[in-house]
């Protein structure tokens, strides 16, 4: 039974003002699903930039070695395990090129020369790895230019 009278005044508790568990946590869900998906497509791109990278310093390479052929006579790209070199006839370093974590190089050939007089000695193809984002750097025979591709 109701022990208010006709007359009496009632006193209603305000609401404190805030958010509920319920709000935080839907929150927090969607905060965490922005932030899961955000990071999965940076280091998407992080994985195709290093790839493109690594493939454009090896046509770098190769364009380097046939110029400083062309003006002292001989130079060759050599591929190691874990660098590419360009050395001159007396085989000294030109350049070098340490493959970045996680890449994986993958040439036809191990070395290559270029002379002054002709152009380079056999097709070379290397592809460029990183999960499943591939650039292939070719060097010509025919032309002795370089093309680089990407797909992904």
């Amino acid at each position: 039974m109701c022990k208010l009278k006709l007359g009496d005044t009632v006193y209603y508790e305000e609401r404190k003002k805030g958010f509920t568990l319920v709000e935080l946590l839907i929150v927090i869900v969607i905060t965490i699903l922005v932030v899961t998906i955000g990071f999965k497509a940076l280091t998407e791109q992080e994985a195709k930039n290093s790839v493109f990278n690594a493939a454009n310093e090896i046509k770098i390479a190769f364009v380097r070695a046939q110029s400083f052929a062309f003006k002292k006579g001989k130079a060759e790209v050599i591929f190691d395990v874990d660098k590419l070199q360009v050395v001159d006839q007396d085989g000294n370093i030109l350049y070098e090129l340490k493959y970045p974590n996680g890449i994986s190089i993958s040439p036809s050939l191990n070395k290559i020369i270029f002379n002054r007089s002709k152009l380079p000695s056999s097709n070379l193809s290397v592809v460029v790895k990183k999960g499943n984002y591939v650039c292939d750097v070719d060097l010509s025979l025919v032309s002795g230019k370089t093309s680089l591709e990407c797909n992904w």
